[in-house]
């Protein structure tokens, strides 16, 4: 991880910058930062909740992104835009689906 609790990915030819959030449910990717081609499952939209009020997902999409070497698939929740200066948060559903383990100290993550 580099940053506070960002990481950075590649997601096809561009480098996301993805907030890792033990405390979100749910993964998010934002719709500015796909690329144009993924498929959003529209019949998946879910009313979430935040720090900052309640919103609605555009749906879901299975996201391929490159983690150092390897390339991990997940299902992100899509949202429109926020006024953040993230492409995303990488959620709990993340994390345990990848083992992740987590060293605060250190500001390093393991994934299996």
């Amino acid at each position: 991880m580099n940053g506070l609790n960002f990481v950075k990915v590649r997601y096809g030819m561009s480098e996301l910058r993805l907030l890792v959030d033990t405390g979100a449910s749910l993964s998010i990717i934002f719709r500015s930062s796909l690329t144009g081609d993924e498929w959003v499952d529209e019949s998946t939209k879910i009313k979430i909740a935040g720090i900052a009020g309640t919103t609605y997902t555009v749906g879901t999409s299975d996201i391929d992104i490159e983690v150092g070497k390897e390339v991990l698939t997940h299902k992100f929740h899509v949202m429109n835009e926020c006024e953040c200066e993230m492409d995303g948060v990488i959620g709990a559903d993340f994390l345990a689906k990848h083992g992740a383990m987590i060293d605060y100290e250190n500001f390093f993550a393991l994934l299996e």
